[in-house]
């Protein structure tokens, strides 16, 4: 076999990717997740399917889960190969379950398909099953070593091989024709068989045999049997007569009651459907009034929200307005009332003369002036007196000063009061004011309201007409649909007179006729008992067959018993000595095996080890060249065992193919040291095999002289 072009479509981290194969020894490098692990095994999965899921090995345990790609329903891929000369195209895809499994085979020449047992796919081309080809073909990732399993199939096909000289035929093949022979004696389950239809065709004579016997004894009380089913089969008839009577009657009576309950129906959608129609009535008249009222504020209606809104604020601002024009005209008062305050504090403060005391201070002062110029200079101090009286009668009194200090005070509060008046005379107040009371008394007026609160009263009552008339027109609309439907119903109904009342006490017709139903399959029950009881009467047994005739087909048949059973121990003695020739004929292949396995390994090991013994379980034991220490495998180095192993799965394919077909390899020489990965590839390169594909993440030494094919999967 050839492998020519692997496409994967998708599997396990593998998209979209393509992969182009030759005959012979191929080196496949690639990093890590380069996908060379995910590539052996869809390999393996193409050929053999999707192993059963195994739960105790948790993920790794489900390689349908293990293999699926994240986010995806499905697996698919395509190989391309070469078989005996023929070209074959495989293709294969793989659900969540195994349902949505697919598989087809075609010819490369034409792309016809190719019918073929999915199941045994792997066993047409390789010629082994999975378990075999994991332990010879396929050599997963450190996974040289294996050991024998519960039906280890190259231990049969290397013994028949060995013994034979042909792999196919097998000692197993004369094991199983005894053990079908076996079984069509007596089944595995021990229920069926020749010998098994033997007993129970005997137990049946048996039995008839003892009811022969009992033939007479039975007679006399068939005969009591049948007097006592007719008593009973009379009574029964008078009862489903009388029950029949009472179901009649009971028929008639749910019949009036029903007809009882229409009349009542009727009435009551007659009823209903004046109520409505009455209803409908009102509230046409009402919606009448509501469209009426609305009329009449029409122009309310017409005002928008914004508007009303506008109004409140205008009548607000006219309060504010209002407020600072009565302040405006009481600043006015107060400032006058202020300046007359004033303009008293000026008149008391205005100069006023002492006349009595000016007239003595002018007469002091004279006389003073005229003694001093006449008699003495000395005199003069009476002129100072005069003087001084005169300033007296010149100067502030105490009135005075208080009424300076009140016309300062009075002064600054009318400066304040004109400074406050003026700022509110800016905002011109008065015709802000008329300005607004107008739109208001318009909008009013227009409205016929007196006042905001009016306004909002009549616009709350439109509100109020407009929700009742959209109710009203809801109601009126309700009202037609359930009037439509009563009048429809009222139609449907037929009219139906009073009746004379019927009279009925009992169990309802349901009971009566399930009781009925029960009797009349218990008449039936006893006619037939009756009707079978006659014919044995009548017939007086005369189809029940002697006791001498069943007794002497007893016998016959216990003969052919005893003949079967002979034959049945002569088989599972053939059987169990053919067991014990199998496992004699398992070891009888070794030698040939040893032999193999030891040549391949002389030459890996550089003929360290020369004598090797393979075991029924794949052990090994060697010996070294001096023949002084035996050694097993389990006890030597994980790449001394890889080696080993190796050498073992050579012999093996050696010894089933006269041309090995394929050898796949992921990474098996890892644990290898230099020299004997030499020698190892080395023998691959000889080609042991038509085709070898060997995966790693490891570029071979120079030396080697390997030629490397390079696998990304990017």
């Amino acid at each position: 076999m050839i492998l020519q072009k692997i496409e994967i479509e998708q599997f396990a981290g593998l998209k979209n990717y393509t992969l182009e194969l030759k005959p012979g020894f191929q080196y496949l490098y690639g990093h890590n997740e380069a996908g060379k692990s995910t590539i052996c095994s869809f390999l393996s999965v193409m050929f053999y399917g999707m192993p059963a899921k195994k739960s105790k090995d948790g993920i790794r345990g489900d390689k349908r889960l293990l293999y699926m790609p994240w986010g995806e329903s499905y697996m698919a891929g395509t190989v391309y190969f070469q078989d005996e000369g023929k070209e074959y195209v495989l293709k294969r895809r793989f659900g969540k379950t195994a349902k949505g499994d697919s598989c087809t085979l075609h010819s490369g020449a034409d792309w016809t398909e190719i019918p073929i047992d999915v199941k045994t796919l792997g066993q047409h081309f390789f010629g082994m099953g999975a378990d075999a080809f994991k332990k010879s073909l396929f050599i997963s990732q450190l996974g040289t070593v294996f050991a024998k399993g519960n039906e280890d199939e190259l231990i049969e096909r290397l013994s028949n091989l060995e013994n034979t000289g042909d792999e196919e035929a097998s000692v197993q093949k004369a094991i199983k024709a005894l053990t079908e022979a076996e079984y069509e004696l007596v089944s595995k389950s021990g229920r069926s068989g020749a010998i098994t239809q033997i007993e129970q065709e005997i137990e049946k004579l048996t039995a008839e045999r003892m009811a022969a016997q009992q033939k007479n004894l039975s007679f006399r009380e068939l005969l009591e049997e049948i007097k006592q089913v007719t008593k009973e089969r009379d009574e029964a008839a008078r009862m489903l007569s009388e029950t029949e009577t009472k179901r009649k009657q009971a028929i008639a009576y749910q019949q009036f009651v029903a007809r009882k309950e229409q009349r009542k129906r009727r009435q009551d959608v007659a009823e209903q459907l004046t109520k409505e129609r009455s209803a409908y009535a009102k509230a046409e008249q009402e919606l009448a009034e509501v469209k009426g009222s609305l009329v009449t504020y029409a122009a309310v209606a017409a005002l928008e929200t914004d508007v009303v809104l506008q109004l409140a604020e205008k009548e607000s601002a006219c309060k504010i307005l209002s407020e600072k024009e009565a302040k405006l005209t009481e600043l006015s008062a107060e400032i006058n009332k202020l300046e007359e305050n004033l303009a008293e504090a000026e008149a008391r403060t205005r100069k006023k003369v002492n006349i009595p005391l000016l007239v003595i201070a002018i007469v002091l002062l004279l006389a003073g002036a005229l003694l001093g110029f006449f008699l003495l200079s000395g005199v003069y101090a009476v002129s100072v007196s005069g003087l001084i009286v005169g300033i007296i009668s010149f100067a502030d009194s105490k009135e005075t000063k208080k009424a300076k200090e009140d016309m300062a005070v009075l002064g600054a509060k009318i400066a304040a009061k004109k400074a406050e008046e003026a700022e509110l005379q800016t905002e011109n107040i008065s015709q802000q004011l008329k300005q607004y009371r107008s739109e208001l008394e318009f909008v009013f007026r227009q409205a016929g309201a007196d006042s905001l609160t009016g306004l909002a009263e009549k616009i709350e009552m439109v509100r109020l007409l407009e929700h009742k008339e959209e109710s009203l027109e809801k109601e009126k609309q309700r009202l037609t649909e359930s009037i439509a439907q009563l009048e429809a119903s009222l139609q449907a109904m037929p009219e139906m007179t009073e009746e004379n009342p019927v009279q009925y006490e009992g169990p309802a017709a349901e009971v009566l006729e399930e009781k009925l139903q029960q009797l009349q399959n218990e008449q039936l029950a006893r006619e037939r008992k009756l009707a079978q009881l006659n014919a044995r009467a009548t017939e007086g047994f005369s189809g029940t067959r002697g006791v001498s005739v069943i007794e002497s087909e007893l016998a016959a048949m216990q003969e052919q018993k005893a003949e079967l059973t002979a034959r049945y121990e002569a088989v599972c003695l053939a059987k169990e000595t053919m067991l014990q020739c199998a496992e004699e004929l398992k070891s009888n292949f070794a030698p040939v095996l040893n032999e193999k396995s030891a040549a391949l390994i002389e030459r890996l090991t550089n003929g360290r080890y020369r004598e090797v013994k393979v075991t029924e379980e794949y052990t090994m034991m060697l010996k070294t060249p001096t023949g002084t220490d035996i050694k097993e495998s389990d006890y030597m180095s994980a790449g001394t065992c890889d080696l080993l192993y190796f050498a073992l799965r050579l012999a093996v394919l050696q010894t089933l193919y006269e041309s090995v077909p394929l050898l796949v390899m992921d990474d098996t020489f890892l644990q290898l040291d230099k020299e004997r990965q030499q020698a190892a590839f080395n023998l691959l390169k000889e080609n042991p095999a038509e085709q070898i594909l060997y995966f790693s993440c490891h570029e071979p030494a120079q030396d080697l002289n390997i030629k490397v094919q390079t696998i990304s999967n990017n």
